[in-house]
């Protein structure tokens, strides 16, 4: 599924530290029970004091289970990133703090004091880096968390919700030493809740889960077409998930590609000289000597789910889909045998004994060297394997020269 976030403004009513020359940013957690993700706003387009405007540009996008767990939950924190002051709001102006530091043992308590509240928001910093929080901005406060289960009965469309920020204490107030209090208010952000389905039809056209296949699919694999039919991977917590198998093409458009899979059309699917399908590829020639190099660690496939991501942030990549690192290889398939997968990326690994089929040269996976073997029947075909040669090294292979050599040069 696809939860999407976007934040509107926040209220603060008399909250402490904040003041009109400051950056506040927003740092959404979402617990689903399982996991945490967590992502942050940028910083407020416009700040007055007492309200921070978020651009209805900065959306976020988390990639989330099948189904909203009934524990799920969203928290917002609020961090102040510059000019970080405390201001006491038990006393405003607390004018006897700046008559004390007329004598000189106070101005040494309050250089003291300024460093201890450097220490305390290095503290801050380094506890929500610790937490995934991340950022360095000073946490002034968070709202209660709630529950995301309402989205259900709410599919697909945007909602409204007010997440108010109690009023709790805060540490002792050095100038007063008194206990101040953050006082409460509210953050307005707009979600949506999308399954994997509703995606599907929106960037295919059509829905990608077969009839058979339970509801829950989510995710998907993109592969080079040198996996088996079965899909070979899993989560690794949630078995009750499925992959979604896709083609090239699928991938392409799931993205928004659309230059490349213009492009492909173009040149490949709608070239008449040239069948992508690979039901009729023989070329109209007489001889083939295929030269390939093998039993190198080859990529073959990926696994992919929702990326995490803020849509307007420079600094991610622009993709909707992302590695899964979560993604493991689902036991008693072809895959399990003669593959591993590591951070969502499927690798055929060289074959231990002549009788198994060997991986390929690095780059090509060894179902697409060996295609030309179909034309066996059909034309003077002659296959040259090279151990250990890869895709670009083997050109410096003295083995590749003979073969080139003893395929030119004709022998009585």
């Amino acid at each position: 599924g696809l939860l999407e976030l976007r934040c509107n403004s926040a209220v603060f009513e008399r909250f402490i530290g904040l003041r009109h020359y400051s950056d506040v940013e927003l740092v959404v957690e979402v617990d689903w029970g399982s996991h945490v993700d967590v992502l942050r706003t940028d910083r407020s387009s416009n700040f007055s004091g007492s309200q921070a405007v978020w651009p209805k540009s900065s959306v976020m996008t988390f990639g989330a289970p099948p189904e909203i767990p009934p524990n799920a939950k969203l928290t917002i924190f609020i961090k102040e990133r510059k000019n970080i002051q405390e201001q006491c709001n038990c006393h405003p102006g607390c004018s006897c703090f700046l008559q004390w530091t007329v004598f000189l043992p106070i101005m040494v308590c309050t250089a003291f004091f300024y460093i201890c509240r450097g220490v305390s928001h290095m503290r801050s910093i380094m506890g929500e880096w610790w937490t995934g929080r991340g950022g360095l901005g000073i946490v002034r406060g968070s709202t209660a968390p709630f529950s995301l289960n309402f989205l259900e009965s709410h599919r697909g469309r945007w909602i409204t919700v007010e997440a108010p920020m109690p009023e709790e204490p805060t540490s002792i107030c050095f100038r007063c030493c008194r206990s101040c209090w953050k006082s409460p208010g509210k953050v307005y952000l707009d979600l949506r809740w999308r399954r994997a389905e509703d995606l599907h039809h929106e960037y295919l056209g059509r829905s990608l889960v077969p009839p058979q296949a339970p509801p829950q699919a989510h995710m998907g694999i993109a592969d080079t077409g040198a996996l088996p039919p079965q899909v070979p991977v899993r989560h690794s917590k949630r078995y009750e998930e499925v992959y979604d198998r896709v083609s090239l093409k699928q991938i392409l458009q799931l993205e928004g590609c659309k230059q490349v899979e213009s492009a492909w059309d173009s040149y490949y699917a709608n070239d008449p000289l040239y069948d992508h399908t690979g039901t009729n590829d023989c070329p109209p020639i007489r001889r083939v000597v295929a030269i390939n190099g093998v039993n190198s660690r080859s990529e073959v496939g990926l696994a992919l789910c929702i990326n995490n991501k803020r849509l307007d942030s420079k600094a991610d990549l622009d993709c909707r889909y992302t590695l899964d690192p979560e993604a493991v290889l689902a036991p008693g398939t072809a895959c399990a045998k003669r593959c591993t997968i590591k951070n969502g990326i499927l690798w055929e690994e060289p074959s231990k004994s002549p009788e198994e089929l060997p991986s390929g040269d690095g780059t090509v996976p060894i179902v697409s060297l060996l295609r030309a073997r179909e034309w066996a029947d059909r034309l003077d075909y002659r296959e040259v394997n090279i151990d250990k040669a890869g895709h670009r090294e083997m050109l410096a292979d003295k083995r590749f020269h003979q073969a080139v050599l003893e395929a030119l040069v004709p022998t009585e």
